[in-house]
């Protein structure tokens, strides 16, 4: 799966029954390189993601739409082009959309890239399911060519629905009808049923005497878990053997992933929350160092969360007597205990973050007066003692 030229279909993760306690607001890096933050609608889905690299100058805001079925039907990317980290620049870059069928299977995917100053449509992929709605093939078309695919891949299960195989088959250069075989992804499991292990081999030539494939292992994903069932390592290992990446995860084990929010969606996942149960608070990355050769760290990265407001009028994370009330007449936030150093967010009932301040020592109002008219909440956090979540209506 190394070498698909378009993003590939992650493991579908089931919603949780129950509204999430807790919702990932955001996600930074110990190098202070890189920072995401995410925003939900009240169905507790992801409504954007916006994505800051600062060494790079790169600024996205994806934007999530969904049908009436809360299925995820179209991310638009909106990037600063200029590559100055100017939200007032954000123009459109790309755009994925989606299709399924009555099972709820998602069936396509169209691609469109920025092409001559708008969206033009580069790619389109079918995803094929059995009786038992497995994924048993995918095909990928150039949007140019929507006859015959130029990459297939196809998936095999083991009697106990776990996928065993994943071969991809390119199409010939110069034979449309002709597909040969490029590559093998296999997946290996414990006694208890988890993934270990998932070994990637590719055709590297043919023998042009005998037609038969040079098939050598390029790399291996290997997997680590606790007790507790959750994944604390995973490693890359190149052909040979040697470690050249390697991912370490923390958990809260008191709460499970199903009580958060997570921005899943086929283009983002966090960390390896498909093998897990439990909260993921921070990931450890090492990288293979260029010059050396040897693996070396990288840097953490850590997940930042909020209560989830969809849904409630009010809640208080701790004890402590921090507290927040909207006056109408006035049109501002009180805060009332010792709000020093506190930071205050006011989104949207969407969960569009609308409004962002720290507030000044002694500094007590907030003025809501630039909000129209609707439904906000405002969140109210300050260090050591928790977060404070009040809805409030502007009229």
């Amino acid at each position: 799966m190394k070498h698909y030229l378009l993003l590939s279909s992650l493991i579908a993760l089931s919603a949780s029954a129950q509204t999430p306690k807790e919702v990932l607001v955001s996600v930074t890096t110990s190098d202070e390189l890189e920072y995401t933050e995410f925003t939900y609608n009240e169905f507790s889905k992801v409504l954007t993601r916006t994505y800051i690299e600062y060494s790079e100058s790169l600024l996205c805001v994806d934007t999530h739409s969904y049908n009436d079925q809360q299925q995820l039907t179209s991310i638009l990317t909106e990037q600063d082009l200029s590559y100055g980290l100017d939200f007032d620049n954000l123009m459109p870059a790309c755009r994925v959309d989606y299709q399924y069928d009555e099972r709820g299977n998602r069936i396509g995917r169209d691609n469109f890239n920025r092409r001559n100053g708008q969206l033009e449509q580069s790619a389109h992929i079918v995803y094929n399911y059995d009786d038992d709605n497995r994924l048993v093939s995918e095909e990928q078309f150039w949007a140019f060519d929507p006859e015959a695919p130029f990459f297939r891949i196809v998936y095999t299960y083991n009697e106990k629905g776990q996928r065993v195989s994943a071969e991809e088959y390119a199409q010939d250069w110069f034979e449309k009808d002709v597909y040969k075989f490029s590559g093998r992804l296999e997946y290996y499991y414990d006694d208890e049923g988890r993934l270990e292990s998932s070994p990637y081999f590719y055709v590297t030539g043919r023998d042009e005497e005998t037609g038969e494939d040079y098939v050598e292992l390029m790399s291996t994903d290997q997997y680590y878990y606790n007790a507790a069932g959750d994944v604390v390592k995973h490693e890359v290992l190149s052909g040979s053997g040697k470690v050249t990446n390697r991912e370490a995860y923390y958990y809260d084990e008191n709460v499970g992933k199903d009580e958060v929010a997570y921005p899943f969606t086929p283009e983002y996942k966090i960390g390896q929350l498909e093998l897990s149960k439990h909260k993921l608070n921070k990931e450890e990355v090492w990288g293979t160092n260029l010059n050396t050769g040897e693996l070396a760290f990288s840097h953490s990265v850590t997940y930042t969360y909020e209560p989830n407001t969809v849904g409630i009028d009010k809640v208080q994370a701790d004890a402590s007597n921090l507290m927040v009330d909207y006056n109408a007449e006035s049109g501002s936030l009180r805060l009332e205990g010792n709000a020093d150093g506190a930071s205050v967010r006011i989104v949207s009932a969407s969960g569009q973050t609308l409004l962002s301040t720290a507030t000044a020592t002694g500094e007590r109002n907030i003025s809501t007066g630039v909000l129209a008219p609707g439904t906000y909440i405002a969140i109210v956090h300050k260090p050591g003692q928790g977060t404070v979540a009040q809805k409030f209506m502007v009229r």
